[in-house]
């Protein structure tokens, strides 16, 4: 874990946790529902750089692909400016 990622966990208080279920074509559904999600949160925020990695504190999905997709933008989240 990252400096970031060890701070959200340690910090007192509720905890907010993106919870993702459904794969093939639920998965996509999932994705559309995440990315207006997103574009709300970045709205009410005021915050057009926003990404559902700094609203949420823990991430929880069942399927091996989305794992594997949610460790991929981690990576390239961890790497932005």
């Amino acid at each position: 874990m990252n400096e970031r990622q060890l701070k959200r966990l340690r910090a007192s208080g509720p905890k907010r946790i993106l919870a993702c279920d459904g794969g093939g074509i639920l998965g996509l559904m999932s994705v559309e529902i995440l990315a207006k999600l997103e574009t709300e949160l970045r709205e009410a925020s005021g915050d057009s750089n926003l990404v559902l990695a700094d609203y949420f504190d823990f991430v929880w999905d069942q399927h091996r692909s989305n794992y594997r997709d949610l460790h991929q933008l981690r990576d390239e989240h961890e790497h932005d400016p």
